[in-house]
């Protein structure tokens, strides 16, 4: 008969257990302390003590079951994680707010109620914050080849189906669904639950593993989208860190994925010659080279406490979507700029901190590509503005106009949030 069988060792796990209100750790519970029973009892019996007596010091060293079980029903209690929530929100409000602003003081030349729009995105960014954070995230590492195949297979679809719109791919032209921020996350999602247990020292694998990760690439620049490639590969790289793969080994994948874009810059010289303009503006001041030069004037124009709210539309096009940090400089000031940027900087670090307790390997992954996107865009978003990297498609995080990307971005808030609820192991030694 085993100690599972012993009448006082089943009545303190049910104690236990019956503290903790997570019934999905519950049989994980059993198992841990019903081990670290049968330890104790092992060494008691060793000491010479009976059977009766062992059990008994070993029960009497786990200490009161309802009160241990009270402790860790403490530790295990499953809270989101509300610093990202609350720095997701407050981003979105203050983007939301950004919308009217633009909209009441005629910053753009249209005015197709961006502010009105934005509230509506910001709900629906909440609902789907709110839904991810509550499923069980693991459940979908199962099916993470399916996930990996169905979003291949759509991209191909749309790409020769879709409609492009200012550069952008669209499902259907006219409908504000913007394609390449919506197929990244279950790649991420995907690529994290293949890798998670990868043999990165079988050469068959890792010439597959290549495969897998270069087809987006190929299909991002297929679909003329520079931008999320490189937000895409950035975050890829991540995860193949934190999976175990050695520098020595992915430096390869990425030299294959520089070849791969280079070709297809010589087949796209407007790319080539965007990144061109970036090194020397003044080669076409009146042409390529305006937006820097403009934007580059604006910024340094702005002062401590900005120039207010009058922002005339000619200064610069697209300050609700790709240039919103340009617009927030020239009204708000660097002031206004610097704490931005520095509860950006405090947003992420909170982020990071999270990824490093997660216990859970797959969860991890997840977590690490997750805040690569968010991170590469942030970063990118503000270092253009600032003229130190090429102008591209990049929206800013929350703050820009723009539906999917919202949506998109609160989705991995509430992805995170769950992943973090989630981050705890059983760990007995912790309440004994």
């Amino acid at each position: 008969m085993g100690l599972e069988d012993n009448k006082r060792v089943a009545n303190f796990l049910t104690k236990v257990c019956g503290k903790i209100k997570n019934k999905k750790l519950h049989n994980e519970i059993r198992l841990e302390f019903l081990n670290h029973i049968e330890e104790l009892y092992a060494a008691n019996t060793r000491k010479g003590m009976s059977e009766d007596m062992a059990i008994e010091e070993a029960l009497r060293y786990m200490g009161d079951g309802d009160i241990v079980g009270k402790r860790l029903n403490k530790i295990h209690r499953q809270w989101p994680d509300w610093a990202i929530i609350g720095g997701a929100a407050l981003l979105a409000v203050f983007g939301v707010i950004l919308m009217y602003l633009i909209e009441a003081n005629g910053a753009l030349y249209r005015n197709n109620g961006i502010f009105k729009d934005s509230v509506f995105h910001v709900i629906l960014g909440l609902v789907a914050l709110l839904g991810f954070n509550l499923f069980d995230y693991r459940i979908l590492k199962r099916y993470s080849k399916y996930i990996y195949g169905v979003t291949i297979i759509a991209w191909i679809f749309f790409i020769n189906t879709g409609a492009y719109v200012n550069g952008k791919l669209y499902f259907i032209a006219g409908i504000g669904l913007n394609f390449m921020p919506m197929v990244i996350v279950p790649l991420i999602v995907s690529l994290a639950g293949l890798f998670d247990v990868w043999d990165w020292n079988d050469k068959k694998r890792l010439i597959i593993a290549a495969g897998l990760i270069l087809l987006p690439v190929l299909l991002f620049l297929r679909a003329y989208s520079m931008a999320y490639m490189i937000v895409y590969f950035i975050s890829v790289l991540l995860i193949l860190f934190i999976s175990g793969l050695r520098l020595k080994q992915i430096v390869p994948v990425f030299v294959l994925a520089g070849v791969v874009s280079i070709f297809f810059l010589v087949q796209r010289p407007y790319i080539l010659n965007r990144v061109l303009t970036f090194l020397n503006p003044w080669n076409d001041p009146d042409g390529a080279g305006w937006l820097h030069i403009q934007m580059g004037k604006l910024i340094k124009s702005a002062g401590i406490f900005g120039k207010g709210f009058e922002f005339d539309p000619m200064l610069l096009p697209s300050v609700d979507t790709d240039f919103v940090f340009a617009y927030i400089i020239y009204t708000f000031g660097w002031l206004v700029a610097g704490i931005l940027v520095a509860t950006i900087a405090v947003f992420i670090a909170r982020m990071i901190k999270g990824a490093g307790k997660v216990n859970d390997s797959y969860g991890k992954l997840i977590a690490v590509g997750f805040i690569g996107i968010l991170s590469t865009r942030f970063i990118w978003n503000i270092l253009m503005t600032l003229g130190l990297l090429p102008i591209t498609g990049l929206a800013f995080p929350f703050l820009s106009y723009g539906g999917t990307q919202l949506i998109m971005d609160m989705m991995i808030v509430g992805y995170l949030s769950n992943i973090y609820r989630r981050k705890e192991k059983v760990c007995s030694e912790t309440v004994i």
